[in-house]
């Protein structure tokens, strides 16, 4: 993810959508600093979500004005252990 001159309006989340519950795992919000784009790798736990049906939802937002903020996600794996 990459912010330039974010707001606390602009974000980007991960959460986990189980039936009616929305549980986020990753919350990046939106600050007034120039901060370069990186690679990263994240690993969560999901156990919690065992056995359930859920839904992965991925949000980045540019809500705030005169802002940059760009997302990407280059992939997701799932591993049962």
């Amino acid at each position: 993810m990459r912010l330039v001159n974010a707001t606390s309006a602009d974000f980007f989340r991960v959460s986990i959508l189980s039936g009616a519950n929305k549980t986020i795992l990753i919350q990046a919000p939106g600050a007034p600093s120039n901060v370069p784009a990186d690679d990263n790798s994240v690993t969560l736990n999901l156990s919690p979500f065992s056995g359930k049906t859920v839904r992965i939802l991925i949000e980045a937002a540019d809500a705030g004005t005169a802002s940059l903020i760009e997302a990407a996600v280059d992939g997701i794996t799932i591993l049962a252990q």
